[in-house]
């Protein structure tokens, strides 16, 4: 389900572009507005899975209950978070953090190529291709399914 929603989000993006239905480029122009945004979601989403962990019942990670504060709250406590069946780990894990870093590194790709005229960008369909691939592949294999959520995590995959 993931991989599917991914190539969809990434295909019909790049289509939209390429019609010309959708500048691309936006996001390059506005990355700072977004990290502001990333960042705000980030620590508003990392509280509330800190303070919700402390619900009776909750599936905790080993090491997520070490009594500090400040570590528990920057590795998590909780392994998989939900709001009845939305899992905000899959969410900060898929959605957010992999395909919009795609989507992002797309947005300067294409900004960089407007910016050249279309000539002199040889070394972008490197970082273009391999930053698919990994996030493809992350996104198929589901590979932090034994990681606790907190502030470390929910950063990693939302500010780049």
């Amino acid at each position: 389900n993931g991989l599917y929603t991914f190539l969809l989000t990434t295909f019909g993006l790049a289509y939209l572009a390429y019609v010309g239905a959708f500048k691309l480029s936006y996001a390059y122009h506005a990355y700072v507005p977004l990290l502001t945004a990333s960042v705000a979601f980030s620590y508003a989403l990392s509280i509330y899975v800190y303070a919700m962990s402390f619900v009776k019942g909750k599936l905790l990670a080993e090491g997520g209950q070490t009594g500090n504060v400040l570590y528990d709250f920057f590795i998590g406590r909780e392994l998989n978070p939900r709001i009845g069946s939305f899992d905000w780990k899959e969410f900060c894990e898929l959605v957010p953090g992999l395909t919009l870093w795609v989507l992002l590194d797309m947005a300067c790709c294409h900004a960089a190529y407007l910016h050249s005229g279309g000539g002199g960008w040889a070394s972008l369909p490197a970082s273009a291709t391999a930053t698919p691939w990994s996030a493809a592949s992350a996104v198929a294999s589901d590979v932090l399914t034994h990681i606790p959520i907190g502030l470390l995590l929910v950063t990693a995959f939302h500010w780049w």
